[in-house]
């Protein structure tokens, strides 16, 4: 059970006394990407772009792509169903891990000179000045995320796992996908053992920033929290819980 269990509507579980998030998250800086950092979601244009690549001939089946959605919508499937479908659908059941990496990286490449806010270059350039190691935290698959992230000068990337099989990618999802508190367990897992090498002379409070109310579980982990080009529900929450707002559009 986490520390925000038990929050009563409004709450912030920074109000927990015995959770110090300066403490417990010092000097890291976690940015969401899909609409925090670019513009548009990065997901279906992946699967667009892959399949181009790959198998042109599957273009055709596309559109039933687009009819999976409403049963995700009506919960007939949840988001990791939903992807792992896209995959075998516009990919293929498994795909040699080098071939699709090759790809991925070129996706990255278009992805940062097309669909990434001049503004959240600039902040991700702000934060590594001031000192903090910077954390990209992605419901995106590793294999695209990781080379976006990178190219970005983020420090550590903590993605959606794609299965491994052998020396392929399997369609299929390793663990749960990295979304709203699957984001926390991941966070905690990963990043906490590693705060104590990163610690400068001045400990930073740590900071967060989304577009997503979905994101408000790994938000409340955070000492300073900016919803950052917020959809409706996340600027609401915002402005109950005082978090500050940016517009990088």
């Amino acid at each position: 059970m986490t520390h925000s269990d038990h929050l009563q509507p409004g709450q912030d579980s920074r109000q927990d006394s015995h959770y110090d998030p300066n403490q417990a998250l010092a000097n890291q800086a976690l940015y969401d990407l899909d609409r925090t950092i670019t513009r548009h979601a990065t997901f279906t244009p992946w699967l667009w772009f892959a399949m181009l690549r790959l198998h042109p001939w599957r273009a055709i089946l596309f559109p039933l792509w687009f009819l999976l959605m409403p049963a995700y919508v009506v919960k007939l499937l949840n988001r990791k169903q939903l992807k792992q479908l896209g995959f075998w659908l516009m990919i293929g059941a498994r795909i040699k891990q080098e071939r699709l990496d090759l790809i991925a990286k070129d996706y990255a490449t278009q992805t940062i000179a097309t669909n990434v806010f001049a503004l959240a270059l600039a902040q991700i350039e702000r934060d590594k000045a001031a000192g903090y190691h910077l954390v990209l935290v992605t419901a995106s698959p590793d294999y695209y995320a990781v080379h976006i992230g990178k190219s970005l000068g983020f420090e550590q990337i903590i993605a959606t796992k794609q299965r491994m099989i052998g020396d392929c990618y399997s369609h299929k999802i390793s663990g749960a996908n990295c979304y709203g508190r699957a984001k926390v367990a991941r966070i905690k897992a990963e990043i906490a053992p590693l705060i104590a090498s990163h610690l400068n002379a001045a400990i930073l409070p740590s900071i967060s920033y989304s577009d997503s109310s979905s994101d408000a579980p790994m938000m409340e982990l955070t000492a300073k929290t900016f919803a950052t080009n917020p959809s409706r529900k996340m600027r609401k929450l915002a402005l109950m819980r005082g978090w500050e707002i940016l517009d990088w559009s």
